[in-house]
């Protein structure tokens, strides 16, 4: 995609970072989660740490679509080979 709308770089980038963001909010879930005690309660301290991540994460992830679907989906329609097989989506609901 750089190569072919070098004018995109900067877009590209940009959604780069948010990628490493998003990996690293989903590290730090992981963490939250994995250290929660076992017992019938969460730690209500435990419980807010993590509601604040995923609520960044939400905010992250929310923000990162509705900036790539301004800046890209032009570029993206232009694209004259057809998306690789793989890169399909898949219906969600089947298990």
């Amino acid at each position: 995609m750089a190569r072919r709308h070098p004018e995109l770089r900067p877009v590209l980038d940009e959604l780069s970072r948010d990628h490493e963001q998003v990996t690293e909010l989903l590290t730090a879930v992981r963490k939250l989660v994995d250290g929660l005690g076992t017992g019938p309660e969460p730690d209500p301290a435990e419980a807010r740490r993590i509601r604040r991540e995923l609520d960044g994460l939400v905010a992250l992830v929310e923000s990162h679509f509705t900036f790539e679907e301004r800046k890209l989906v032009t570029a993206l329609n232009a694209l004259e080979e057809p998306l690789p097989e793989d890169f399909a989506l898949r219906d969600l609901t089947e298990r």
